[in-house]
């Protein structure tokens, strides 16, 4: 029966980026959107399948006939919160509750042994401060990492791998293109400050997912890789 990856997203640029990038593999990717009459179905190929979940309402039997139906093998996280940035508790609920109880089930129900891999969009800021996010931001970001450590350790020895994938800040994306389109002093400038020079692309971030949801990753766990071009690594007094 043919496997497939449960990404969770919906209209993400990345999440898109990553569905394409499993598509072009034996598996299918299966892309979680909370409403499927919204979307819109020129952004995806024909290999991608929509499936509509609504964390904010979980609902625990959606949840296990998928898992069990569609034979998924792994998860990709790829979503946030997108409401009112000061709701502390509906962040929690989509961005740490719901994938929680969404990991019981592919833990209770997955129909494959062996090499399972789960991974979560995290952010700087599960580590450092960024001004322009919330406090709530940080604090489900700061939680999601703690939640793939303590996971990692807990279901490693059940074939499990529970890792997180950090973007930075300077990724490209069509919403923001023109921006820097009519900026190109600030591309510049920034560019300097990147160690390889240049902005990064979904595409980058969907081979480090493709990466990660191979077997070739079954000796990583319970990490979190930063994929900035090296940014992190810059001393703040320089940024």
């Amino acid at each position: 029966m043919r496997r497939s990856t449960l990404i969770f997203g919906g209209k993400s640029p990345i999440a898109i980026a990553i569905a394409a990038k499993i598509s072009e593999s034996n598996k299918t990717p299966l892309l979680v959107t909370r409403n499927i009459n919204n979307f819109d179905k020129k952004l995806i190929n024909s290999e991608i399948q929509l499936i509509q979940i609504d964390l904010n309402n979980f609902n625990n039997e959606i949840i296990k006939n998928v898992i069990i139906e569609f034979n998924v093998d792994s998860i990709v996280f790829m979503h946030r919160y997108g409401n009112d940035p000061e709701n502390l508790h509906d962040r929690m609920q989509v961005e740490i509750h719901s994938p929680l109880a969404v990991i019981d089930n592919f833990i209770k129900y997955s129909q494959i042994s062996g090499f399972r891999p789960v991974i979560f969009g995290s952010s700087p800021a599960a580590r450092v401060i960024q001004n322009q996010q919330s406090i709530g931001y940080h604090v489900s970001k700061a939680a999601q990492l703690s939640m793939v450590k303590y996971l990692a350790a807990k279901f490693g020895k059940q074939g499990f791998r529970f890792n997180c994938v950090s973007p930075g800040a300077y990724i490209q994306k069509e919403r923001s293109k023109s921006y820097y389109n009519s900026h190109p002093e600030l591309v510049n400038s920034i560019n300097e400050l990147i160690p390889v020079g240049r902005f990064g692309t979904v595409t980058d971030i969907s081979y480090l997912i493709k990466f990660l949801l191979s077997e070739d990753s079954s000796y990583i766990n319970g990490v979190s890789i930063d994929i900035d071009g090296g940014l992190h690594v810059r001393d703040p007094s320089d940024l």
